[in-house]
């Protein structure tokens, strides 16, 4: 298991994509829920608030192929928290900078290394 996993927030949007993707490859929904599940992830809410945050960074993140779900819902969120975030897609990294977040990528390469800033994020570990 990944180190940032651990003690891992996540939004309900979060999981809803986490077991759609796990769907699409094949896996029945309960198994998909119950390897989620074996996380122990904290669910932090997702309520008008964190949807204006999502709506507020759609143009900025838009272009560079983020979907709203997962993505901007999880960027919005790890600000509205001020938590680091753990993400798959290198995009991400991308806006760290710009964000004042902190975005740790779980495909590790030295680009992506280099490109993080510091601050807080989206599937977010507590630091």
């Amino acid at each position: 298991m990944e180190p940032g996993i651990l003690n891992a927030h996540a939004i309900p949007v979060n999981i809803a994509e986490v077991a759609s993707k796990l769907i699409d490859r094949g896996v029945p929904l309960d198994d998909a829920l119950s390897s989620i599940a074996i996380l122990k992830l904290t669910l932090l809410p997702f309520a008008a608030q964190e949807a204006s945050e999502t709506a507020w960074l759609r143009p900025l993140t838009q272009p560079r192929g983020l979907s709203l779900g997962g993505n901007h819902a999880c960027l919005a969120s790890a600000r509205l928290h001020s938590m680091a975030g753990l993400a798959a897609a290198r995009p991400w990294l991308e806006f760290a900078t710009a964000l004042q977040l902190d975005i740790h990528c779980m495909r590790t390469d030295s680009a992506a290394a280099g490109r993080r800033a510091q601050a807080g994020e989206g599937l977010s570990s507590t630091s």
